[in-house]
């Protein structure tokens, strides 16, 4: 059997916690405008959160985009710049899109209809910017790849749009780490479908018996590595049982004990 030399790793919730990062972004960039009409920020946020995922149910391309792993407010973010058309395609639209999330919330809190557009542009400015700089990493995920041996080649395996991403790899200051990075929006190919990680280990130059994928999901993540033949870590934070397979072939509860496991995997 080939030594294990590369480590794949799921992004959101692996590496960086997805709704937490989006929320905190939210609050910062939006505190100071909703002071001045006075409006509950967790409630507008609820507000805009729900009606993206509404309109992005409804939207032209909602179906490809669920096999990508695409979801709202993920959307709310990217500019849908580079992949594929069917995701190129709906740059025009996100535009529309993003302004009648923001206005029709604003509405909904009270604020008058001819003051929704303007103020809704600015916090839709705001928060994409904010989530750019903003996103922090997990505690553990600096420190433990940290201590992987250098040898050992790292990558990304990732759903979701190219551009947010990557930005928040560089924001949580994870993306030096990662010789490697592929995302479903930029190949238009999600997990759990196997080509995905061909694709990575491809880029590698390395064979899935050589390769160990870093998940959270079952869905995507446990099946996804199994569709592809790798030895499959669950990264089971909050000590959920799994009742159902498919079953990694490893679980820890922290980014912490993976490098003495890799290690163990190795020797």
């Amino acid at each position: 059997m080939p030594r294990i030399d590369t480590l794949l790793f799921d992004l959101d919730n692996t590496l960086v916690p997805e709704r937490p990062n989006y929320e905190r972004a939210f609050t910062d960039a939006c505190a100071e405008a909703a002071a001045r009409y006075e409006l509950d920020l967790d409630r507008l946020r609820e507000a805009v959160f729900t009606i993206s995922d509404e309109m992005w149910r409804r939207s032209p391309r909602f179906e490809y985009c669920a096999a990508l792993g695409i979801a709202s407010p993920t959307t709310l973010l990217s500019e849908f710049a580079e992949g594929p058309p069917e995701l190129v395609g709906l740059r025009e639209w996100a535009r529309s899109y993003r302004a009648r999330c923001w206005s029709d919330a604003l509405a909904r809190l009270g604020v008058p209809r001819g003051a929704t557009g303007a103020l809704g542009r600015e916090m839709d400015d705001s928060f994409r910017r904010r989530m750019r700089t903003a996103c922090v990493g997990y505690d553990d995920a600096i420190v433990a790849l940290a201590q992987l041996d250098r040898g050992i080649r790292l990558a990304v395996v990732s759903n979701g749009p190219s551009d947010v991403q990557d930005a928040k790899l560089h924001a949580s200051g994870l993306r030096d780490f990662f010789a490697v990075t592929v995302f479903s929006g930029a190949v238009g190919i999600g997990k759990p479908d196997a080509r995905i990680f061909a694709i990575a280990l491809e880029r590698i130059g390395v064979g899935h018996d050589a390769a160990v994928f870093i998940g959270d999901t079952q869905e995507r993540d446990i099946a996804g590595a199994r569709n592809a033949g790798l030895t499959c870590v669950w990264l089971n934070r909050p000590g959920t049982r799994l009742t159902r397979e498919p079953h990694p072939d490893f679980e820890i509860a922290t980014l912490l004990e993976l490098p003495a496991l890799v290690a163990n995997l190795r020797s």
